[in-house]
């Protein structure tokens, strides 16, 4: 079941990223969203929706980290209503966006042309298969704030990270790698019912079976990467996927590691 979805999502989602070249520059389309949500002082998140094709729209939040007195970080980049663009306006100068994910970033040109911001995309992200998107101006693991850490994800087919900021006690910020499986608004019908078919639903913080049958790369995914994810201190995660987990994160998310099959691609026990 999952061998047939897989590829068929990953290639729907390819096509609507990829650029035409006999057209004008056309950014995506802004799809059903909620309003910018405070999480703590300096993070907040903007809860929304991505059309991997047509009338399938699965959920995406984008996660927006202010610094200083105005400089603000977009991580999982989501286009917003003129409205929704305003308020995070207030809050600062869109000034960086960062991809911690390969198959994300569609709309990191976007904040990347309107506000001149800085772009820090993972290294070796060009794989095919993965979103196109601009040239980096710098690369993870370095972030455009002192106070972060990141974890490059190992051993997987397309490139991605985690970033740890010490808000709130410690906070994840994830891409596909960790996603927060309990119910988030804004999907379509057939979002909700495709999601739900293929696993994704897992009422908690992990990675979904999925990620094992589109970004396996033949390796195990758990010894080179939980270890160092789990050593970080946090309280909270904010997945590009689902809701902000906050509070009792790091306990959940190791609940819902244990609940991943052990396999070639998943050794725990190793």
């Amino acid at each position: 079941f999952f061998s047939f979805f897989a590829p068929i999502i990953h290639e729907a989602a390819k096509r609507e990223t990829m650029p035409d070249k006999k057209k004008k520059k056309k950014y995506p389309a802004i799809c059903p969203h909620g309003s910018l949500e405070k999480v703590f002082d300096n993070v907040y998140v903007v809860m929304g929706s991505y059309k991997m094709m047509p009338a399938a729209r699965i959920g995406l939040t984008m996660t927006i980290v202010k610094r200083g007195d105005s400089d603000l970080t977009i991580i999982n980049s989501m286009r917003v209503s003129p409205d929704v663009e305003e308020e995070i306006k207030k809050l600062g100068t869109i000034k960086n966006v960062v991809r911690i994910c390969a198959n994300h970033g569609s709309s990191d040109e976007y904040y990347i042309d309107t506000y001149g911001a800085t772009y820090y995309d993972l290294p070796n992200a060009d794989v095919k298969g993965a979103t196109v998107t601009p040239k980096a101006d710098k690369e993870l693991p370095e972030l455009p704030f002192s106070d972060g850490k990141v974890v490059m994800i190992k051993d997987m087919k397309y490139p991605e990270a985690v970033v740890w900021i010490p808000d709130g006690g410690g906070t994840l910020v994830t891409g596909d790698f960790i996603q927060n499986g309990r119910p988030a608004p804004h999907k379509s019908v057939i979002g909700k019912a495709m999601t739900s078919m293929l696993g994704f639903d897992t009422g908690c913080c992990r990675p979904p079976p999925l990620c094992f049958k589109a970004y396996g790369d033949g390796k195990d995914m758990y010894q080179p990467n939980v270890p160092a994810i789990l050593e970080l201190e946090f309280k909270n995660i904010i997945s590009a996927h689902g809701p902000a987990q906050v509070g009792n994160a790091k306990e959940d998310l190791k609940d819902g590691l244990a609940k991943v099959k052990e396999g070639p691609l998943w050794k725990p026990s190793k």
